[in-house]
């Protein structure tokens, strides 16, 4: 029997960037745009391989609330629904649980997002309408939802009372055999790129990261071992979305995109080939980039780099294991510029040893830095990081609620502190007149100025309002 599977995110009035290793509030905290569900529109194209009838809907992009899922419901009379949820909206997420199980109790109840690799049973022991949670990639397993899933890798679930984990479901190797996500399911125009507000696709390019930063969830989530798809299968999805979708912005995920250098360059070299007229952003480290790279990404239609240059202190760059030197850092933004590439640097605000005088360093530093864009977060204290580990131990965990984040005990700083100097950062950076005129001068358009202009508006509202 051909099942029927809706894979959604629920309802809620925040959105919520949902990947494994990133789940933060959209338009908070720097994240100013919304990117499309990747998890589930990769999940349907595979469960389409099989000749699922699959539907993603994602309520809170669409302004749609709980009428509207409850209706979904009854329409679409799923057989399995599908919930990416996030560590901060478990019990909100659940809801659709709920609700599912009193449209149909036969209705299998799955969910996979933020954490579940360490919650899964607390989840299934607190949600008695969730049947199954599961952790680290998924991929060819989740097929094993089709029919008799008690032997599903990478699967915790529930039956007859009782909570089996199943072994952990080895990650992917060859990502060329991921069939290209199901666009065709979602609704494309919503995810749009915030400066020219046209419609934006995400392109998985690779998983896993070498680096050891003592922060990151990526080695648990992804693991150490860098797995790129060819450059060949990267460029038949960009061709499809442009020629498909009429899609024409991108967004490159992975990782660490620079980290293998042959690679990357290869790639840029197919799309000069095949003269696609693409604009692009990708992330990398500072310490895996350089000129030979930079030439050939501007070629290929990269119009700016994130790079994660966290703080401007050594010692804290170290202690955080990031791998990078301040040296490191200006040498990438220094090259950003020559190539005419925008630049957007990241910095962490209340890692644990930090002091008031290195963040005073670290805002002076992205000041003299200059990147065209900066993000300032403040630390998270994240399950599964050796820095978890280490607070744990050293006493400086205050626990959150039962699948939230646990909060630092910052040995230096009090959370007025971290605040503080959060606000201060962004208005520092961002309300320089200098600064403020590049960024006008530089749009292209008098509606990308409005859109810059809005954009800081919205940041400077958020932080009057707390």
């Amino acid at each position: 029997m051909t099942k029927r599977i809706l894979l959604i995110i629920p309802p809620n009035k925040i959105q919520y960037l949902r990947e494994d290793r990133c789940q933060s509030p959209i338009g908070k905290h720097g994240i100013s745009f919304g990117r499309p569900p990747m998890i589930l529109a990769y999940a349907a194209a595979i469960f389409e391989t099989k000749g699922a009838v699959c539907r993603i809907v994602d309520y809170p992009s669409e302004g749609l609330g709980w009428a509207a899922f409850e209706k979904d419901l009854k329409d679409f009379r799923p057989d399995i629904l599908f919930v990416n949820t996030t560590a901060e909206t478990i019990e909100n997420d659940m809801i659709a649980c709920d609700a599912a199980k009193n449209t149909d109790k036969n209705i299998l109840t799955i969910s996979k997002g933020g954490y579940t690799f360490l919650f899964d049973e607390r989840m299934l022991d607190a949600f008695k309408n969730l049947d199954g949670v599961f952790r680290g990639e998924m991929d060819y397993s989740l097929l094993g939802l089709l029919g008799d899933y008690t032997a599903t890798k990478g699967l915790t679930y529930r039956s007859g009372g009782k909570i089996t984990r199943n072994a952990q479901a080895p990650f992917m190797k060859d990502l060329d055999r991921l069939p290209f996500p199901a666009r065709h399911l979602l609704k494309n125009e919503l995810y749009k790129q915030p400066e020219t507000l046209r419609p934006i696709a995400t392109i998985l390019t690779g998983r896993g990261c070498p680096a050891v930063c003592a922060f990151c969830l990526t080695r648990m989530t992804s693991g150490g071992e860098l797995r790129n798809r060819s450059p060949e299968s990267v460029l038949s999805e960009l061709e499809e979305c442009v020629e498909k979708y009429k899609i024409t912005e991108f967004f490159f995920f992975s990782d660490t995109f620079t980290w293998d250098k042959e690679w990357t360059i290869k790639l840029c070299k197919l799309i000069v080939e095949k003269n696609l007229k693409i604009r692009w952003a990708c992330n990398s480290r500072v310490n895996t980039f350089d000129e030979e790279r930079a030439g050939w990404m501007k070629k290929a239609g990269c119009y700016v780099i994130a790079f994660g240059t966290e703080s401007g202190d050594q010692h804290v760059l170290d202690m955080m294991k990031k791998g990078i030197t301040l040296e490191q850092s200006k040498n990438a933004i220094d090259i950003c510029k020559k190539y005419g590439i925008l630049s957007y640097a990241y910095f962490i605000i209340g890692t644990p040893w930090e002091t008031k005088e290195t963040v005073e360093k670290t805002i002076d530093f992205a000041i003299k830095l200059s990147p065209d864009f900066a993000e300032f977060l403040k630390f998270r204290l994240m399950p599964g990081t050796s820095f978890y580990e280490e607070a744990k131990k050293r006493g400086w965990m205050i626990e959150g609620s039962i699948f939230g984040e646990p909060r630092l005990k910052h040995p230096n700083l009090t959370d007025d502190d971290i605040e503080k100097y959060y606000k201060k950062a962004v208005l520092r950076f961002f309300m320089r007149p200098g600064y403020i005129a590049k960024t006008l001068i530089r749009s292209k358009s008098p509606k990308e100025a409005l859109n810059y202009v809005l954009i800081g508006f919205q940041k400077i509202n958020e932080l009057l309002l707390k």
